[in-house]
C-alpha cells in the first residue's frame, strides 16, 4: 500500500539517480553581498556622466587649487603686515616710557610728610584736602623741582666738616652746550615737559531742582541748604578708555607755566585755587586762579559740582622721538568716593626717526603689504569683469548671484580694511607734521625772543595741546584698525585652509557640529544668564566684580575657567556663597562645559575619520605641480579650459550648467575642448563620478545587513531541507526493502553497479556538502570583512549604531555556529547511506520546497 502512495514519476523497482548538484545552483544560493558601485570604463564611454556632476567637480577642483595656491600668498601677506605694524608701533619702547612716567607719578608724588618721608601717594587722595596736599606737596615739586639735581641723603655727614654741600652745583653743563643741565621742565632726565600743566574739570550743571525731597519741597531744600547735582557717570571704577575724552565740555581750565611764571607762582596758584582767592585778597595781590577771580563771591576751584578733574602735561622724548600726554584723573562720585587713574598716551614723532635697520624693515614690509593688497584687488576686479563679460544677466545680478560668496566678501573686506589703515596712517602723519611744525615754531620763538607774556604763552601752549590731543586720537584710531586687521587676515587663511582637508579640520569640525552647537548654546546661554543674574543678586551689593550685569558676566566667565576670589565671595556668608558656587560649578562646568567638549570631540572624530585618506598638503602641492608639468608638456589641458568650454555650451549661464542633467561622454569632451587627450577626458569623467558617488552614497545603516543575512538564512534553510530530504529518502528505501521482503542489511550483496552508484552518490553528497559549507563560511567571512571596511568609510551615523551592529554580528556568529552544526548533521546522515542498493533520486527545486509527507508515502 505504501508503494501506491509514491509519486507517479517513481516506480517500486526504479533506482533513483545519484544526488545532483544542480539543486545548489539555485539563484538563492548565490552570494548577494558582492554588489559594489564601480565606475566602469565601458559605461563611461557609452553612457557618460551627468553634466552637472562633471561641472560641479571641475568648479570645486578649481576653487581648491586656487585657494591652495593662495596659501603662500596669505602667509606672506600676514607676515608683511605683522612686520610693518609691530615695527612701526614699537610697543616695547612705548611701554617703557609710559611705565616710567606712570610709576614716577604714583610712587614719587607723595604728601603727608614726616621729615623727608611722604606717607601717602595719589591712591590715598580721598577728599578735597588730600587732593590739594598731593598737588602742592607731591606733584608740583616732582615735576618742577627747585633743585633739579640732588645729591644722596646724608652726604654732608659722610664727609669732613669743611665739605659745603650747599656749594655743590645743581646743574652741569655739557661740552658744546650753552646751558647747564637739567634745564627748567626737564623730567626724568630724558623727557621735556612742553609748556606746563593743564588743570581742567568736568562740572555738573544741575541745580536744587534735582534734589529728591519728601514733604514740603521748600522746607526740605532749606534743610539741605545747597543745590543737588545729578549722580555722575562713574559710580564704579572707570577704565583707561574713560580718560581719553570728556562727556561734556571741559570747564575751569587752568594752566601752570613754570617757564614763564616761575615755580613760586605755581605754588601760589594752587593756594588760590584751593581757598578761592582768600589769601590773594588778604595779601592784597592779584588772584592767580583765573576761574576763581571771575566769580562774584569767593569760591574754590574744587567744589561739590565737580565730577572729574584732569591734570595733564605733554612731554617729548628726544632720544626716541616720542610724544607723551600724561594725565592724572580724579572722578568724584556722589557717594563721596574719589577714583584715581594715571594714564599716558603716546605717539611717535614720525616714521623717519627710527634706526636705519628698523626703518628699512618697516618700509619694505609696508610696501610688500600694500602691493599685495593691490594685487588682490586686481585679481578680484578681473574676476568681477570676467563674470560680467561672460554673463547674459544684468551686471548687478551677475555680481549678486554668481560672484559674491563668503570668501570673496572676505577678500574685499581685507582690501577695504587695508585702504582704511593706509588712510589712517596718512592722516596720522599729517597730524604729526602739524604738531612737529608747531613745536618747532615754539622753540624758535623762545630761542629768538625769550618766553612771551603769560597770556600769550598760555594761548600758544593751549593750541599746541589741542593739536597733540587730536594727533593722539588719530593714533588711537590707527591702532584700533591695526588690532582688527589680523582677524580679517585670519579669515583669509581659513579660506586657504578650506581647500585642504587636513588643514580644514578645525572649521569642518564646527561645520559638522553646527546644529548641535546652536541648540546647545541656546541652553548654555540661558542657564549662564540665569546664574549671572543670580550672582548679581547674591554678591552685587558687596563685591565690585558682581555689581553690574556686565561685570558679573565677565566674573562668571572667569570663574568658569577657574579664576575666582573665594575669600571675597565668602564674606557675604559662607553658606550662601557655597550654595551659589556649588550650583554654578555643577551646572556650568561639570555638565555644560563637558557636554560642549563632547559635542566638539564627536564632530572632530567624524571630520578626522573623513580626512584620514585625504591628500596631505605636500601631496596636494605635488598634484598641482604634476598638472602644471603635464600641461606644459601638452599631455593635458587645464581644468579652466574644460570649465570655459562647458560654460560656452550653456551661453555662460552657470546656473544652467551646474543643474544640467544631460549625459556627456569622453567623446563629447574631446569635441568641445580643443587638445584634450582621450585619457584626460575619461579620467575627468571618472573622477567626477567617483567623487559624486562618495558624496551621495547613503549612510551605512543596519538595514544594509538585511539582504545578506536573508540570503544566508535562505541557504541555511536549503541545507536543512537537503538533510530532511536525505532522511526521508533513507526511510523510503527501508520501507521499500521491507515491502519486497529484503533485509536492509543485505545491501552488501547487491550488484556492483548499484553499489558503485550508491558510493558515487555518497561521495557527491559529501563533496557538495563540504564544498558548499566551506563556500558559505568563506563567503560570510569575506562579506563581513568587506562590509567592515566599507563601514569605516561611511558617514558618522555608523558610530551611533555601533552597539547595535555588534549585536547583529554576534547573531551572525551564532548563525555560523548553527550552520557548522547543520553541516555535521548532514555528514552524519550521509554516512548512513553507506550500503544502500541505489542512491536516492534528486527531486526538482519545486519538490524541495514541499518535501514528501512520510504518511502519504506509505
Amino acid at each position: 500500500m505504501a508503494a501506491e502512495n509514491l509519486p507517479s514519476t517513481l516506480s517500486y523497482r526504479e533506482v533513483p539517480s545519484p544526488f545532483e548538484p544542480s539543486l545548489l545552483e539555485d539563484p538563492k544560493w548565490i552570494n548577494s553581498f558582492h554588489n559594489k558601485k564601480v565606475v566602469r570604463q565601458e559605461s563611461l564611454e557609452e553612457n557618460g556622466v551627468a553634466e552637472s556632476i562633471c561641472a560641479n567637480w571641475i568648479k570645486e577642483e578649481l576653487q581648491k587649487e586656487e585657494a591652495c595656491l593662495e596659501l603662500p600668498f596669505s602667509v606672506a601677506f600676514l607676515a608683511a603686515f605683522a612686520f610693518f605694524a609691530l615695527g612701526y608701533l614699537a610697543q616695547d619702547v612705548v611701554m617703557s616710557v609710559e611705565n616710567s612716567i606712570e610709576t614716577d607719578i604714583i610712587e614719587n608724588a607723595n604728601f603727608a610728610f614726616e621729615g623727608y618721608f611722604g606717607n601717602k601717594n595719589v591712591n590715598d587722595v580721598n577728599d578735597f584736602s588730600d587732593f590739594w596736599s598731593w598737588t602742592r606737596l607731591g606733584l608740583l615739586p616732582l615735576l618742577f623741582p627747585d633743585v633739579p639735581y640732588t645729591y644722596s641723603e646724608g652726604l654732608a655727614a659722610a664727609v669732613p666738616s669743611s665739605y659745603n654741600l650747599s656749594a655743590l652745583p645743581s646743574r652741569w653743563q655739557y661740552p658744546g652746550y650753552q646751558k647747564a643741565s637739567p634745564v627748567q621742565n626737564d623730567y626724568l632726565r630724558y623727557n621735556r615737559i612742553i609748556g606746563g600743566i593743564r588743570f581742567r574739570q568736568e562740572v555738573s550743571v544741575d541745580d536744587k531742582a534735582t534734589c529728591t525731597s519728601f514733604g514740603d519741597e521748600s522746607v526740605f531744600q532749606a534743610w539741605i541748604q545747597k543745590p543737588c547735582t545729578h549722580y555722575a557717570q562713574h559710580e564704579l571704577p572707570p577704565d583707561l578708555v574713560a580718560t581719553e575724552s570728556f562727556s561734556s565740555t571741559p570747564a575751569r581750565v587752568e594752566w601752570f607755566l613754570p617757564e614763564a611764571e616761575g615755580n613760586a607762582a605755581l605754588i601760589q596758584r594752587v593756594i588760590d585755587m584751593e581757598d578761592g582767592c582768600y589769601s590773594a585778597r588778604a595779601q592784597n595781590r592779584s588772584c592767580l586762579c583765573q576761574w576763581c577771580s571771575q566769580q562774584v563771591t569767593a569760591h574754590p576751584w574744587l567744589d561739590e559740582q565737580t565730577q572729574r578733574v584732569e591734570i595733564a602735561f605733554i612731554t617729548y622724548n628726544a632720544h626716541y622721538g616720542l610724544y607723551n600726554l600724561a594725565s592724572v584723573n580724579f572722578w568724584f562720585n556722589r557717594a563721596g568716593h574719589i577714583f584715581k587713574l594715571v594714564f599716558v598716551r603716546s605717539s611717535w614723532a614720525g616714521l623717519e626717526l627710527r634706526e636705519p635697520g628698523v626703518l628699512a624693515m618697516v618700509i619694505a614690509a609696508g610696501l610688500l603689504w600694500v602691493f599685495g593688497c593691490l594685487y588682490l584687488a586686481k585679481v578680484e576686479i578681473l574676476e568681477m569683469a570676467g563674470f560680467i563679460q561672460k554673463s547674459n544677466k544684468l551686471w548687478y545680478q551677475t555680481l549678486a548671484q554668481d560672484y559674491f560668496d563668503f570668501w570673496n566678501c572676505v577678500d574685499w573686506l581685507a582690501i577695504l580694511m587695508t585702504a582704511v589703515i593706509c588712510i589712517s596712517f596718512g592722516l596720522l602723519h599729517l597730524f604729526i607734521g602739524e604738531v612737529n611744525n608747531k613745536l618747532g615754531q615754539i622753540v624758535e620763538d623762545v630761542d629768538a625772543n625769550g618766553y612771551p607774556p603769560v597770556e600769550t604763552y598760555r594761548e600758544t601752549i593751549s593750541e599746541f595741546a589741542d593739536q597733540v590731543v587730536a594727533m593722539l586720537d588719530v593714533e588711537g584710531n590707527f591702532r584700533f584698525w591695526l588690532c582688527i586687521y589680523p582677524v580679517v587676515l585670519l579669515m583669509r587663511l581659513f579660506k586657504s585652509f578650506a581647500a585642504q582637508k587636513r588643514l580644514a579640520i578645525v572649521t569642518d569640525t564646527f561645520s559638522v557640529a553646527y546644529n548641535d552647537l546652536m541648540h546647545f548654546f541656546v541652553v548654555f546661554l540661558s542657564v549662564y544668564f540665569c546664574m549671572t543674574v543670580n550672582a548679581v543678586i547674591f554678591f552685587g551689593q558687596d563685591l565690585l566684580d558682581f555689581a553690574t550685569i556686565d561685570r558679573a558676566l565677565h566674573a562668571c566667565f572667569r570663574a568658569m575657567l577657574g579664576d575666582w576670589d573665594w575669600e571675597a565671595m565668602g564674606k557675604i556668608g559662607i553658606h550662601k556663597a557655597f550654595a551659589w558656587f556649588f550650583a554654578f560649578m555643577l551646572v556650568m562646568v561639570m555638565v555644560l562645559l563637558n557636554m560642549l567638549v563632547a559635542i566638539l570631540m564627536e564632530a572632530y572624530g567624524v571630520v578626522k575619520e573623513d580626512a584620514k585618506n585625504a591628500d596631505s598638503l605636500f601631496q596636494q602641492t605635488k598634484n598641482i605641480l604634476r598638472r602644471h608639468q603635464q600641461t606644459k608638456r601638452k599631455e593635458r589641458v587645464k581644468l579652466t579650459d574644460i570649465w570655459d568650454a562647458l560654460r560656452k555650451e550653456h551661453s555662460y549661464n552657470d546656473a544652467a550648467l551646474l543643474s544640467s542633467q544631460r549625459r556627456i561622454t569622453p567623446r563629447y569632451l574631446r569635441e568641445i575642448v580643443e587638445g584634450i587627450p582621450a585619457t584626460q577626458a575619461l579620467r575627468t569623467l571618472r573622477n567626477s563620478q567617483t567623487d559624486y558617488d562618495k558624496k551621495v552614497d547613503p549612510a551605512f545603516e543596519l538595514q544594509d545587513f538585511k539582504a545578506g543575512l536573508t540570503s544566508m538564512v535562505t541557504r541555511l534553510d536549503y541545507s536543512a531541507l537537503c538533510a530532511t530530504y536525505l532522511s526521508e529518502k533513507i526511510r523510503q528505501y527501508q520501507d521499500l526493502a521491507k515491502a519486497e521482503g529484503r533485509d536492509f542489511g543485505d545491501a552488501a550483496t547487491t550488484s556492483e553497479p548499484a553499489e558503485s552508484s550508491a558510493d558515487q552518490a555518497l561521495e557527491k553528497v559529501k563533496a557538495l556538502t563540504q564544498e558548499h559549507s566551506n563556500e558559505m563560511a568563506d563567503g560570510i567571512a569575506s562579506i563581513l570583512g568587506e562590509e567592515m571596511q566599507e563601514l569605516e568609510k561611511r558617514q558618522h551615523s555608523q558610530r551611533k549604531a555601533i552597539n547595535t551592529t555588534s549585536e547583529q554580528l554576534q547573531r551572525v556568529r551564532d548563525m555560523v555556529h548553527h550552520l557548522s552544526e547543520t553541516c555535521v548533521e548532514i555528514s552524519n546522515l550521509a554516512r548512513q547511506l553507506d550500503g544502500p542498493d541505489a542512491a536516492p533520486q534528486v527531486p526538482s527545486t519545486k519538490q524541495l520546497t514541499a518535501p514528501l509527507d512520510p504518511v502519504s508515502s506509505m
